[in-house]
């Protein structure tokens, strides 16, 4: 299951450190964003990813992130 966040993400370095404490958390996901797009993507593709959890590890470190449909 492919699940798919606007965020607040601006630079590679901050995709790149929420990527790994994604990948500690959910080590079964895989997990990219697309900074190219205006909505700063993060797809993440795991049958065990809740998204909550997921918003919650994005506003620990400060940045916004709401699911798309």
């Amino acid at each position: 299951m492919v699940k798919v966040f606007k965020t607040s993400i601006k630079t590679k370095k901050q995709a790149r450190e929420i990527l790994s404490v994604i990948a500690e958390v959910f080590p079964d996901a895989n997990a990219s964003f697309d900074l190219e797009d205006c909505d700063k993507i993060l797809r993440i593709d795991s049958e065990s990813v809740n998204s909550e959890p997921l918003i919650q590890i994005l506003s620990e470190a400060g940045f916004s992130g709401i699911e798309l449909e």
